[in-house]
């Protein structure tokens, strides 16, 4: 074989090498993790990893790459009517911030994290609140948020998620002989 001989042949493999490359390259997407967000790297094998900020290659023939947001969302849930255990009609208004404690429990139990978690906690808060005697006290209302964020936080457990600071924004209560109590924070 002489010295072109071998030239061609590097150059076809090169180019071959090349367009090989560019298939790949093509049929990848890059993912990008940023400081407030984790990736998980889901295995064929059922496992996951979690990946720090950076950038990340995925694609067919690949391992998907998921991103959560791990920064606290606030939220407000107003206007929730319930019966407390004494039976008086009640309204309860609540503000929080929903986050995340364990992003693959999270990503693999919820189909839209947000939105599937709100759900739950207007659920939760109204089957808590039935729960509670309705003080409409400012030291009332403050015992009321501790014990709705517990409960709350109990049935959100189980999904990867939990509220934390907690305010009760509205407080309405009314039995069968009295008028409306109301407190407003």
């Amino acid at each position: 074989m002489d010295m072109e001989e071998a030239i061609g042949l590097i150059s076809f493999a090169s180019l071959v090498a090349s367009v090989l490359l560019t298939i790949y390259m093509r049929r990848t997407k890059v993912v990008h993790v940023a400081d407030f967000q984790v990736g998980l790297r889901f295995r064929k094998d059922g496992t996951c990893r979690k990946l720090s900020p950076g950038s990340y290659r995925t694609g067919a023939g690949l391992d998907p790459v998921s991103v959560v947001d791990m920064r606290p969302r606030h939220f407000l849930i107003e206007r929730v009517s319930f019966q407390d255990a004494l039976q008086a009609n009640s309204i309860v208004s609540i503000g929080a911030e929903l986050v995340v404690c364990d992003p693959q429990l999270a990503t693999n139990s919820m189909k839209k994290l947000f939105e599937d978690s709100l759900r739950m906690v207007r659920e939760s808060l109204s089957r808590a609140a039935a729960r509670q005697i309705i003080d409409t006290s400012p030291e009332g209302s403050d015992g009321l948020a501790k014990a709705l964020t517990s409960e709350i936080n109990r049935s959100l457990q189980p999904y990867g998620v939990a509220i934390q600071n907690l305010e009760i924004t509205e407080l309405q209560s009314r039995d069968a002989r009295t008028q409306w109590k109301a407190t407003t924070n």
